[in-house]
């Protein structure tokens, strides 16, 4: 995964991890980004 800076919307920094996902179904390629922000709080 290839992981960038981004600022959420109450302009704190948090880490987008952004990766390419290649599946078959059925005889069909699909080719997609998955991106996941990590923003969460404790």
């Amino acid at each position: 995964m290839v992981g960038k800076k981004v600022l959420t919307r109450e302009n704190t920094p948090t880490d987008e991890l952004k990766r390419s996902v290649e599946k078959v179904i059925k005889g069909v390629k699909i080719t997609y980004n998955e991106v996941y922000y990590l923003d969460y709080e404790v």
